[in-house]
């Protein structure tokens, strides 16, 4: 007698129309659970891990090589190594790790892609954290405090539809090179000003407290200021549109109007003439901070060593962007890459070598003992790379070697340098097999642990 009532539930003594009733029941419920499950999943979500722990000392650069990571860092007070990839930012330290370590703390962004990273350090009287800011391919604009990455403050500037993570396998161009994010400084009283571009908009910030300064729309077609990039002390951007185009400057601080340039002879047709060739060189970082531009009055250039091999076409002639907005060609320079610190500006030769000359005379400083790669200057030094990869530091105005840092062999002796990032000693190194951006990841970087951190 027991049994019965079990029985009468067992579906092979239902009835058809309880069973179709039970399929039904079965199908719908399978599909609550898939749908939740999805959701909880998909759904648009941050994630943040804060530091358990305190901040190391800073840490000093010593002459010698540190180490290969597999992720590019920025360097933020010689305490934390901050890197990206595609959803996620996150933090490492000490900074002389020879290895990626467990994150001090991590940022996590879904189905958001990060476009770019920049670190804000204290200045020598401010009170207020170091800041981390990222920048998000939905708009959203987040800065973290480097120390414990709790968020400080967010905004949202609306995002240009191209803004993607581009950083593949290093994430080096979204912290060296970040999309659509710069920094500047003001004219009148030296504060950091952060510019973040945006669909056809142009937002400046207070990078310490995420209050606005500024902001410009750009009217007119969409899409046609997406070239941009900022002086010392002034935002420029390229309206692509016009014929033929303009470089529109602006003080980065107050985002006062300063003029409108084109490069002579720039042509209202066809296109290739109207939207004429320009690109920023010696920059601080990505596109911040620029001093110098490359120009010409069409599109269609080549560099100097290509023009020295007898190839057809223009080579861009090379320009100074002063703190005022004033734009003056400058006289001398040859390189598809020109680096200037103050009165020194530092070339690669077609020979291979690298030499120096004063900007204000054009006298000769001094020329390379070796062929070298021409990687970063700072205020006192230049770095280079020899045919054996070694890396040596040399003085800015003399051309003395200062410091030679022998890379072990097992870094390899013919990588090509990709993003060079130098902080405070830190340098900084993405080695690369192969200079077509088309190669997939295997085939395009040097190594599984690409970077190579050494400090001089």
């Amino acid at each position: 007698m027991p049994i019965a009532p079990v029985a009468r539930w067992r579906p092979a003594r239902w009835s058809r129309r309880n069973r179709r009733i039970g399929g039904v029941l079965t199908v719908l419920a399978i599909l609550l659970a898939v749908t939740f499950t999805g959701y909880r999943t998909l759904r648009p979500a941050e994630n943040l891990s804060r530091a358990t722990t305190p901040l190391p000392s800073p840490a000093e650069a010593e002459a010698l090589p540190y180490g290969e990571l597999g992720s590019a860092p920025i360097i933020v007070e010689g305490r934390l190594r901050v890197f990206a990839e595609q959803r996620k930012v996150w933090a490492e330290t000490p900074v002389t790790a020879t290895r990626q370590v467990t994150p001090h703390w991590s940022f996590r962004r879904w189905p958001a892609e990060a476009v770019g990273v920049i670190g804000v350090e204290r200045p020598f009287l401010w009170g207020g954290p170091a800041l981390v800011i990222t920048k998000w391919s939905d708009g959203a604009v987040v800065a973290l405090e480097a120390a414990t990455g709790t968020v400080n403050w967010q905004t949202h500037v609306e995002p240009d539809p191209e803004e993607i993570y581009r950083g593949r396998r290093t994430g080096g161009q979204t912290v060296y090179a970040p999309e659509g994010m710069f920094t500047a400084v003001s004219a009148t009283d030296g504060a950091l000003v952060l510019l973040v571009a945006g669909r056809d908009q142009l937002h400046a910030y207070d990078p310490r407290t995420g209050a606005e300064r500024w902001a410009q729309v750009f009217s007119g077609t969409s899409g046609c200021h997406r070239v941009d990039w900022t002086g010392e002390t002034t935002y420029v951007v390229k309206d692509s549109c016009a014929v033929p185009a303009n470089l529109e400057v602006f003080d980065a601080a107050t985002g006062i109007f300063l003029r409108r340039w084109r490069p002579a002879g720039a042509s209202a047709g066809p296109d290739r003439e109207a939207n004429w060739y320009v690109q920023p060189v010696s920059c601080r970082l990505g596109r911040s901070r620029c001093q110098l531009f490359r120009a010409a009055a069409t599109a269609d250039v080549v560099s100097p060593v290509e023009s020295a091999r007898g190839e057809v076409g223009i080579v861009a002639q090379t320009y100074s962007l002063s703190v005022t907005g004033a734009i003056e060609l400058e006289q001398g320079a040859t390189a598809d890459l020109t680096l200037i610190s103050g009165d020194v500006r530092v070339e690669p030769m077609l020979n291979g070598y690298v030499w120096a000359h004063s900007r204000s005379s054009g006298a000769f400083l001094w020329i390379s003992t070796r062929p070298a790669l021409l990687l970063a200057v700072d205020g006192s030094s230049v770095y280079l790379a020899d045919d054996d990869r070694d890396i040596a530091v040399v003085d800015l105005h003399s051309g003395r070697v200062k410091i030679m840092i022998d890379a072990p062999e097992r870094y390899g002796d013919n990588w090509l340098a990709g993003f060079v990032y130098n902080h405070n000693g830190f340098l900084a190194i993405e080695r690369l097999a192969s200079t077509k951006e088309s190669d997939d990841d295997t085939h395009y970087y040097y190594a599984s642990s690409t970077v190579l951190l050494v400090g001089a």
